[in-house]
């Protein structure tokens, strides 16, 4: 669980001295590395790494107030955002190394459905 202390620890500094310049999360480009994306968002995150280690989940942790919650994915090989997204009601969780599980439920879920049927993949070597 350490390998990443460095990009820790790289969080931790940016996090620190750029508290003052924060940016809307929406406005993350494909040239900003997971260290970046600490001054993009207001919201506390949590990163899951694929199974690999090739990629990085980063999440919004929504308050119980907030309708949606963003995340982003990270390409570890070359710190590239290769894929981004938000989520108003579900989750997103890996599903293989570079295969994630997106989960956006309806508001009410209809008769005869279920969780599943509003599930699709997001494969990322598809993507980039």
């Amino acid at each position: 669980m350490i390998p990443f202390a460095s990009i820790y620890r790289g969080l931790i500094l940016v996090v620190c001295t750029c508290a003052c310049s924060v940016k809307p999360a929406m406005q993350i480009t494909n040239e900003q590395t997971p260290i970046a994306l600490a001054t993009l968002t207001q919201k506390e995150t949590t990163q899951i790494l694929s199974e690999s280690k090739e990629y990085l989940l980063v999440k919004e942790i929504p308050k119980v107030t907030d309708t949606y919650f963003l995340y982003w994915v990270f390409d570890l090989s070359d710190n590239q955002l290769v894929h981004k997204g938000s989520i108003t009601k579900g989750n997103i969780v890996w599903q293989s190394n570079h295969v994630l599980l997106l989960t956006k439920l309806p508001e009410v879920m209809p008769t005869g459905k279920t969780p599943e049927d509003y599930q699709s993949l997001i494969d990322l070597k598809k993507e980039h």
